[in-house]
């Protein structure tokens, strides 16, 4: 398990970083406030050489900063392969890789056939030659630069959440009590962070019971309507939650106040069970001060058909239950060891 230091999402410290159309501007700048000087060979090489180290400098920056594959969290992976497909992502380094290498080339060739050069003509003509070659690779050759700074801006809002630490993951459908529970539970004020594909935040908070520390999250747009309303991006931001270690606790409002009907709400969790199979499923009956018995023996009925042997009945607002239930989570947390699956 991690220590108490606040984790950092891997993305989080991402220097900015230039489109194709950015770094192209930027040279566009820098290249005619170079101060000239009498020797036109010396002016020259200085001419191609800021252009060559400000492509370089931005395009070794891109390369230096992106997510080591085999040593990032699974979990952030699979939030970044969100926005951008994995192929396209590997795809898109590797040719900023090889087109760095060839702009080097350029530069070097250039650059020994000016210094070669006496004819001042010559010398403003291989110069223009070699930035013109430069700047069309940029401009047609490295497109997708767009595509993994578009990624690599969204990837820097993700949420800080510890792949290795134990997750309660909050479900269930909208206006059931989900985030009055999540900040019931937290030792702290949760933290509201944007999560991939949802219209709202993910809301995260912290539980610590002895040595055990324990993430609690909500992620609202996700775990709260049938899977055949989720487009296929929304499902891969689902499936990221599989990589995060811990349970998952399902809320039901069978209340006088509840929006969707039991068997709406039965649906969306047939619909988490088979898409986290290999998670324990926990579930709570919310808002019991203000819930009939009638009510709740549906509710249970309808679960123990599910065979769901784990139901609490609680009251997120009132405290109700809550001590009972945390209790046996804390408990299945700690005689379980978890590990996040490619941490």
């Amino acid at each position: 398990m991690s220590n108490d230091k606040e984790y950092r999402q891997p993305y989080e410290n991402l220097g900015y970083l230039l489109s194709s159309r950015q770094i192209v501007e930027k040279v566009l700048r820098r290249y005619p406030k170079i101060k000239r000087v009498k020797d036109l060979k010396r002016f020259e090489l200085q001419r191609l050489d800021t252009v060559y180290n400000i492509i370089e400098h931005e395009l070794s920056k891109i390369v230096r900063c992106m997510p080591d594959l085999n040593k990032t969290p699974r979990f952030y992976l699979e939030l970044l392969f969100t926005i951008i497909d994995e192929n396209e992502f590997t795809s898109c380094i590797k040719k900023i890789r090889k087109y760095r290498g060839v702009i080097r080339n350029l530069w070097s060739i250039y650059r020994r056939r000016m210094l070669s050069e006496n004819r001042s003509f010559r010398i403003s003509a291989l110069r223009r030659e070699c930035v013109g070659r430069i700047l069309s690779i940029v401009k047609r050759k490295l497109k997708c630069i767009d595509k993994i700074v578009n990624a690599m801006s969204h990837a820097r809002t993700f949420p800080s959440i510890d792949p290795l630490k134990p997750t309660i993951i909050v479900a269930g459908m909208p206006q059931v009590g989900k985030s009055t529970l999540v900040s019931t539970l937290s030792s702290a004020k949760p933290k509201i962070a944007p999560y991939p594909f949802t219209t709202k935040n993910i809301i995260v908070g912290h539980l610590k019971s002895g040595k055990l520390v324990v993430q609690i999250i909500d992620t609202p747009g996700l775990l709260d309507r049938p899977l055949h309303e989720r487009n296929p991006i929304e499902q891969r931001a689902i499936a990221a939650l599989e990589h995060l270690p811990g349970i998952i606790l399902y809320l039901i409002d069978v209340s006088k106040l509840r929006i969707y009907s039991l068997q709406e709400q039965i649906h969306v969790l047939k619909d988490i069970m088979a898409s986290f199979q290999k998670k324990e499923l926990f579930v709570a009956i919310n808002k019991i001060d203000v819930t009939s018995k009638e009510d709740v023996e549906k509710a249970l009925q309808e679960l123990r058909r599910l065979r769901v042997e784990k139901i609490y009945i609680i009251s997120a607002k009132t405290g109700y239950g809550i001590r009972v239930m945390l209790d046996d989570l804390l408990k299945f947390l700690r005689e379980h060891s978890f590990n996040a699956s490619s941490s």
